[in-house]
């Protein structure tokens, strides 16, 4: 995968395998226009996910490696967002 890479969907996206480059997460921008993202159990989405009016959700042992920025964020199970700038 070459980057930066930006998707743009109109609508929610469910994940049920992983997404993006974990050495490059600043590589992937999505961009929600109307709803959210969910990631099913163990999946590990490597970029920033943008969803201004949507839900965001990380399912059990799935992990965000990026920037988050929505309505609503949640965490089931071991659930994880780690941002790699901190």
């Amino acid at each position: 995968m070459l980057g930066p890479v930006i998707v743009n969907v109109a609508s929610g996206v469910t994940l049920n395998s992983g997404m993006g480059a974990s050495a490059h997460p600043h590589w992937l921008t999505l961009n929600v226009a109307s709803g959210g993202l969910t990631l099913n159990s163990n999946v590990h989405f490597d970029g920033s996910v943008v969803a201004p009016t949507g839900t965001v959700t990380v399912n059990s042992n799935s992990t965000i490696n990026g920037e988050v920025i929505c309505d609503r964020l949640t965490l089931n199970g071991n659930g994880l967002v780690n941002d790699p700038d901190l």
